[in-house]
């Protein structure tokens, strides 16, 4: 068995030397696998099969499953780099099995495919965000020789790992280094400046400590947009595999008659995200700020998105059921479980998509407000009775002298002027160095909007 490809990621030489259109229990070419795969008669379809021999099944260094790539389109899986969507030329073709034109947007099309012209994507498109790097090899300090099929973990739900709730495998997390990364919000015009968090949603929406107002209208708008994917492996399994097949009905050889064959797979593995559900496990783990200890119930770092399920919408495969939140989260652990052959780049691709659109330090705060003047009647009792007296507002006795109601916007930021970032005139008890200090403290506060309210 060899897997010797062309550059249209075809075999070079058909090992069963039967063409494609030949009959199609021995037309497929064997090849390993990826994941282990269910029982039955079990191979990848057309040339979707990935480049390891015969027999062998891939796995890291430790035994557990690989973490491998989702090839783009049709091509095979494996051990690849996240490359860039730099988009393609809008064409079409004719279909004359279904006499209907197809047309393709500015997207990757392996199969026929045309160079990039004046239709490139959007460079945020291109690499949403550092979590692109979650196909890059993971260290291991204890032996560097074994980091084979193990990548940066930027997402709760790994082929090989157990999610960190059941034991990080991890540790420290590594979607911490995505902090070392600034993310401005660029589209649709250039909203944040440098270190500037403006057009972003902060993860944590509940007010404290007004816990029964549900702020997630704006986080509910960041999810709208993201798509679950997840590819069970039964998709690889008997004659009627499905895994990377076009849309497109095709001649095949059955009981010696030309036939067409619907070789489509019609279901859609790209979920919208169920935000009823993603949330509610948001607001479990919320709840930990009042059942464990004030250090829980709360995101310190954006990063940590990376370690919450995204709820697929609707009735989803293998089983064709809803998969719901509950306490522990067992039903979406086992879904993953079914759907293995889902690459590391596809489980980390909406997290890719919703880091730079989120934060924790959010940077403008409009606050809202009611200043009254008081004034209280003196005293002229028991001396002994007087702080009592002053603890105490009565209003038959005491009066609101005036009151002011409105709400004012406030914009925390850094100016790059700031002559602490200077090493030459300013003094080194004052300084501060930008490679090795926090920036905390030269953040500086001012009013952007200013309102009074005056129903009267």
């Amino acid at each position: 068995t060899q897997t010797l490809r062309r550059g249209d990621g075809g075999f070079y030489f058909d090992p069963t030397n039967i063409t494609w259109f030949g009959p199609l229990a021995a037309a497929e070419p064997n090849t390993g696998f990826l994941v282990k795969p269910p029982g039955g008669n079990t191979r990848y379809g057309g040339t979707s099969g990935p480049d390891l021999p015969k027999g062998i099944t891939a796995t890291r260094a430790d035994g557990k499953p690989a973490d491998f790539d989702t090839g783009i389109g049709n091509f095979p899986d494996g051990a690849f780099c996240s490359k860039a969507d730099e988009g393609n030329l809008s064409r079409s073709w004719y279909e004359p099995l279904t006499d209907t034109w197809n047309y393709v947007e500015p997207y990757f099309s392996t199969w026929a495919y045309d160079p990039p012209g004046d239709t490139y994507f959007s460079p945020n498109r291109q690499i949403p965000s550092p979590v692109m790097f979650g196909s890059l090899l993971a260290p291991q300090n204890s032996d560097p020789n074994k980091n084979g099929w193990k990548t940066l973990l930027f997402c709760p739900n790994p082929a090989g790992d157990n999610h960190p709730a059941d034991g990080f495998l991890h540790p420290p997390p590594d979607h911490l280094l995505l902090d070392l990364f600034n993310m401005p919000v660029v589209e649709p015009y250039a909203i944040s400046e440098p270190f500037s968090t403006d057009g972003k949603v902060n993860l944590n929406y509940p007010i404290m400590p007004f816990g029964y107002i549900k702020r997630t209208t704006a986080l509910r708008a960041a999810l709208h947009s993201l798509r679950v994917t997840a590819v069970p492996q039964s998709f690889t399994k008997g004659k009627d595999w499905k895994y990377k097949m076009r849309i497109a009905p095709r001649p095949v050889i059955i009981n010696g008659k030309n036939e067409s064959r619907d070789l489509d797979n019609p279901e859609n593995l790209r979920y919208l995200v169920d935000r009823d559900e993603t949330l509610k496990a948001f607001d479990d783990f919320f709840d930990d700020y009042t059942t464990k200890n004030p250090s829980f119930g709360f995101f310190k770092s954006a990063t940590e998105i990376c370690d919450r399920y995204l709820y697929p919408k609707g009735s989803v495969l293998p089983a064709n059921s809803k998969i719901t939140w509950s306490k522990g989260e067992n039903a979406i652990k086992t879904w993953w479980t079914n759907n293995a052959l889902t690459g590391d780049n596809m489980r980390e691709k909406p997290y890719s998509d919703l880091y730079p659109r989120v934060t924790t330090k959010s940077n403008t705060y409009t606050v809202h407000y009611r200043v009254q003047t008081l004034r209280q009647r003196p005293f002229t009792g028991n001396v002994n009775q007087a702080a009592a007296y002053y603890r105490t507002w009565d209003e038959s006795r005491d009066q609101v002298l005036s009151e002011y109601r409105g709400h004012t916007t406030i914009e925390r930021y850094l100016d790059p002027e700031d002559p602490r970032f200077q090493s030459t005139y300013t003094p080194a008890r004052d300084r501060i160095d930008v490679e090795t200090q926090s920036l905390e403290d030269a953040y500086r506060f001012r009013v952007i909007y200013n309102k009074r309210f005056s129903p009267w």
